[in-house]
């Protein structure tokens, strides 16, 4: 009887630790694949492009910075991914207690330099996305009034949802996830 209640508290325990494991892991691998899939088109993008990037380097420019930001995310995801797959919950609690700490402290970072590199850094993408689909290049017309007017409305959005956040994040259940996002409150 006791062999078979133990047995029984062991199958509960792992349903339980894959459980929690697979929720650590899915935005993890969604970042992964994300960045995979962006890093993969910038690239080839770029590949595609190469003799007009040669005569205009310059509007290679959004590309690589799109492909570096890609690249960063697929190696933030990737040590997520290993750190997760590190944990043994059947460990003293305190040290798998340390090691989601460690991971919560890299999610938090994590997000934190996607959400204040991202908004300043958000028309990156439609120039992109405009040149692979339409074959303009629409580096050429954008001017550099233009750019820094976008980037510091981009930076004014990432510190006004912060603020926000901070404000009325027990009022609102969007700030309160904002809050909680940068604060790296799903792996608590």
């Amino acid at each position: 009887m006791q062999v078979v209640q133990l047995a029984m508290q062991n199958t509960v325990l792992k349903e339980h630790t894959n459980r929690a494991t697979h929720e650590l892991k899915r935005q993890p691998l969604f970042e992964l694949i994300a960045a995979s899939i962006t890093t993969l088109w910038t690239g080839s993008f770029l590949a595609d492009n190469f003799a007009n990037i040669q005569k205009s380097p310059f509007s290679a420019a959004p590309a690589c910075v799109l492909d570096v930001l890609s690249i960063l995310t697929i190696w933030f995801s990737i040590r997520q991914l290993a750190m997760i797959s590190g944990l043994d919950y059947s460990n003293p609690i305190v040290e798998t207690q340390k090691k989601l700490a460690s991971l919560k402290s890299l999610r938090v970072r994590f997000n934190q330099i996607s959400f204040i590199s991202l908004l300043p850094l958000w028309m990156i993408f439609p120039i992109v996305a405009g040149q692979a689909l339409f074959g303009f290049d629409f580096i050429r017309i954008v001017s550099g009034p233009w750019v820094l007017a976008n980037f510091a409305f981009g930076v004014v959005l990432s510190l006004g949802i912060i603020v926000a956040a901070r404000k009325y994040g027990e009022q609102s259940p969007v700030f309160q996830r904002m809050g909680d996002l940068l604060a790296g409150a799903e792996i608590a």
